[in-house]
């Protein structure tokens, strides 16, 4: 009827948590999902703002190029040094032109031909490196803005390296701006580089011509070099702010094309939640952006509300489970009172029960002794110092047991118990060694006023009273499963032996009658030459450890 009563009770709260909790799931479910679109839109708003702005920043390089070649159309002629870079000081390139490393011209010199005017003129000290041999050389004759780097690359025909050579030979060829993939830069350690190249006909524009026209008309190259990292690197700023890795590829995805990566999470092979590709084509090439959410990226976006009101949710179907659920907890707790009292009175009886049992069997041990040392002893005074020293071992051995939460000993403190007071501290007269044993309470009691027994005899009447005498206690676990056996071996050594008793006293009997009768063990005394030896064996079990 109780536990009846009981369930009907947890049925309510049970409803009602459910209930909250499945409108809590509903409306979960749905925050997740606009959640999830608006991570979207935002992915998707940054892709497209990063990809324009790149495309925005490469056509401002672009037209960069095309007012570099209207001067010298202008001219009709190379510029000289210092018109090109009174042209490039009014550009403001650093701030600009993002990413642009330098702007400058490479010139045509054919094989066995003079420099041209425009190298002629740069000085006795300009060479063309790597030094020009069957093949046409167009080294660098002008090159802005001025610095260490930039001057230190005159002279170099850009068309001994192949990746440039490639770009050159499109431009001449189709009399339009072409641009290279990745190359390495001039000057080391200035990391990876694209430049994009002009080609400069001179008397006119020869885009119209044949392409063999072209071909033999080229003068040189107008040309733009730009430091992948920075340009690339302006155009992604915002992606920190975002969490969104970007990662900008030569043509097509793989490691050796890689121009630049923002994160280099994006290189990781991973799940992003979201993932987008786009291309960027210009001046005969492509580029390959790839953009993938970091981990930040959930954490800045409004999924976060997901968690709150998952938690928010389970707090309030716990609180309307609780607030039903609280007009029982008081019956509840009467009701483990009940129990706990129940249970209290059949421990109580239990120990009640306990109690009596060993009371009446220390009584009927406490006159057994009386009778037997009444037997043994020739006046009252000895039968009192018997009587009480056997007592005070019943009462030692009994301390022993309560101290113990299970009523059990370890035979070390049992033997050290009983030997401290007649034979002093251990080690002095006396020396104790075997394993760790565990004896239950039958063995205790029957045990303890054995060595108690050859304690007081080995004082009174053995070898260990004399000077020097000493006692050696030691024990071990023989056999096993049901043949196993404790035996303790208990000798006395001094220089003599005590006088060998004719017949049996009360000691003797009392250990017979304990580890015989009570623990179903044997007892062999041998008296040597400078002591006793005894020889105790009981039946020992596993679940008497």
């Amino acid at each position: 009827m109780t536990r009846g009563l009981l369930s009907r009770r947890w049925f309510a709260p049970l409803v009602a948590f459910v209930v909250v909790l499945a409108i809590v799931a509903a409306a979960t479910g749905l925050i997740n999902y606009f959640a999830r679109q608006s991570d979207a839109l935002r992915f998707e708003s940054y892709v497209e703002d990063v990809s324009a702005r790149i495309q925005r920043q490469v056509d401002q390089h672009l037209a960069l190029l095309e007012g570099a070649a209207a001067l010298f159309h202008v001219f009709d002629a190379v510029p000289s040094r210092q018109q090109f870079e009174e042209y490039v000081a009014r550009l403001d390139l650093p701030h600009r032109y993002p990413g642009l490393a330098a702007i400058g011209f490479a010139e045509r010199v054919d094989p066995g031909d003079p420099l041209p005017a425009a190298a002629a003129r740069m000085g006795d000290a300009f060479a063309i490196r790597p030094p020009p041999g069957a093949d046409t050389a167009y080294p660098i004759v002008l090159l802005q803005p001025t610095n260490e780097g930039n001057t230190s690359a005159m002279g170099f025909d850009v068309f001994s390296e192949a990746g440039r050579r490639e770009a050159m030979e499109r431009a001449r060829d189709t009399g339009l701006m072409a641009a290279t993939g990745r190359t390495p830069s001039v000057l080391q350690g200035d990391g990876a580089r694209f430049q994009i190249y002009f080609p400069y006909y001179g008397g006119g524009y020869a885009g119209a011509a044949s392409e063999a026209a072209r071909r033999a008309a080229i003068q040189g190259f107008i040309f733009a070099s730009f430091q992948a990292e920075q340009f690339f690197s302006e155009a992604t700023s915002l992606s920190p702010l975002f969490n969104v890795a970007v990662a900008i590829y030569d043509e097509e995805v793989g490691p050796s094309r890689l121009f630049y990566v923002s994160d280099r999470v994006a290189l990781q092979p991973r799940e992003a939640p979201f993932q987008a590709s786009r291309s960027i084509g210009f001046a005969g090439k492509r580029w390959a952006l790839e953009f993938a959410s970091m981990p930040e990226f959930a954490g800045s976006s409004s999924a976060g509300l997901v968690a709150a009101v998952a938690v928010l949710g389970l707090l309030l179907a716990g609180a309307a489970a609780g607030i039903v659920w609280q007009q029982v907890g008081a019956w509840q707790f009467l009701e483990r009172e009940a129990e706990a009292t129940r249970r209290s009175e059949k421990e109580k009886d239990l120990l009640l029960n306990e109690m009596n049992h060993r009371l009446k069997n220390s009584l009927a041990r406490v006159q057994a002794i009386g009778r037997q040392t009444a037997r043994g002893s020739s006046s009252i005074d000895e039968f009192l110092g018997n009587f009480n020293g056997r007592l005070e071992a019943m009462s030692a051995t009994q301390d022993l047991l309560t101290r113990s939460r299970r009523n059990e000993a370890p035979l070390r403190d049992l033997l050290k118990t009983e030997l401290t007071p007649v034979l002093g501290e251990e080690g002095t007269s006396f020396r104790l060694e075997g394993p760790r044993v565990v004896l239950d309470p039958k063995q205790v009691l029957a045990l303890g006023l054995t060595f108690h027994e050859l304690a007081t005899n080995a004082m009174k009447h053995g070898s260990v009273a004399e000077p020097g005498g000493f006692l050696e206690v030691t024990w071990s676990i023989l056999g096993e499963g049901d043949a196993a056996n404790l035996v303790i071996e208990w000798s006395e050594k001094g220089s003599t032996a005590g006088a060998v008793p004719t017949t049996p006293g009360f000691g003797s009997a009392l250990v017979e009658a304990t580890v015989v009768q009570e623990l179903g063990g044997k007892v062999d005394r041998q008296f040597q030459p400078d002591g006793l030896r005894c020889r105790i064996a009981i039946p020992w079990t596993a679940s008497s450890a």
